[in-house]
């Protein structure tokens, strides 16, 4: 009887993958078509930096944070805007409510204060930063993934694949003091 409700449970398992992927496929396919993702992240940034909205790449980043406890598991979703060039970079937190996005925060960043580290490929980049002594790593990729959920990692998906190229340029410069005031 167990082998049975196994089988049973490892196949409803791959059905909800393959639902969950379909439907990751449909929403990923109407943003490469429509940009709608992109363009409210620029409407918003173009709010939030005024005057300064054209100095500034934009580039979304994600982490997701996992406490286990016996018998369960916790995950904390931390989705970000990563604004570069111009004065520097500035991390703005943000989410996703009834389909507006929204910024909850505002962290300019200095590399040599916050400990900064990073490492990068061509499809992710880890930037890391010691904040308060506690580390907050940043991951961000050319495509960000998503379903299109409020409350999930990545609340949006988009295709960033100039902005990531850029930002992996910008990176090493940063880090030296090169492209920041």
């Amino acid at each position: 009887m167990m082998p049975f409700i196994a089988g049973i449970l490892g196949v409803l398992t791959i059905v909800a993958i393959i639902l969950v992927l379909r439907s990751q496929g449909k929403y990923m396919k109407k943003e490469q078509e429509t940009g709608a993702n992109k363009k409210a992240l620029h409407d918003l940034m173009r709010e939030v930096m005024g005057e300064k909205f054209e100095l500034y790449t934009y580039l979304v980043g994600y982490y997701t944070k996992i406490k286990s406890n016996i018998g369960s598991t916790t995950y904390y979703y931390f989705p970000y805007i990563l604004a570069f060039g111009g004065e520097g970079l500035i991390i703005f937190p943000f989410i996703k409510q009834q389909g507006k996005l929204y910024i909850r925060n505002r962290l300019p960043v200095d590399p040599k204060a916050s400990g900064m580290k990073f490492k990068a490929s061509e499809k992710k980049i880890a930037v890391e930063f010691k904040i308060g002594g506690e580390k907050l790593p940043i991951f961000t990729n050319p495509v960000i993934k998503s379903m299109g959920t409020e409350n999930s990692d990545s609340p949006i998906g988009i295709y960033q694949e100039q902005e990531y190229k850029k930002f992996w340029e910008y990176l090493p410069g940063f880090m030296e003091g090169k492209n920041s005031k």
